[in-house]
């Protein structure tokens, strides 16, 4: 049995052959960049994991330099306190010696 296909129903066909093709091309031109921007993730999520390994490995010696930080601003208020107290004796000294003397 052979069936004959009108010219305009072949015309038809072949235009969504061509429409098919198109969006297939589509697709093919997506996947790519999609894996493209999964690759370029993957990139990403490596180098943040280098990052916090870095960052635990600078979390002692931050410990240190805090600890050190502290031990100097315990200097600078005791040392504040003491210019603070000769200062006042030094402006204040007739009634110093007046309370001592």
């Amino acid at each position: 049995m052979t069936e004959e296909v009108s010219s305009a129903r072949f015309a038809t066909l072949e235009s969504e052959v061509r429409h098919i093709t198109s969006d297939v091309a589509e697709i093919k031109d997506s996947a790519k960049l999609t894996s493209v921007a999964i690759q370029s993730i993957d990139k990403s999520i490596g180098i943040m994991a280098e990052h916090v390994q870095q960052n635990k490995l600078m979390g002692p010696r931050i410990e240190v330099l805090e600890k050190k930080v502290a031990k100097v601003e315990v200097k600078m208020a005791a040392y504040a306190g003491g210019i603070a107290a000769l200062s006042f004796i030094v402006v204040k000294f007739d009634k110093v010696v007046a309370f001592f003397g």
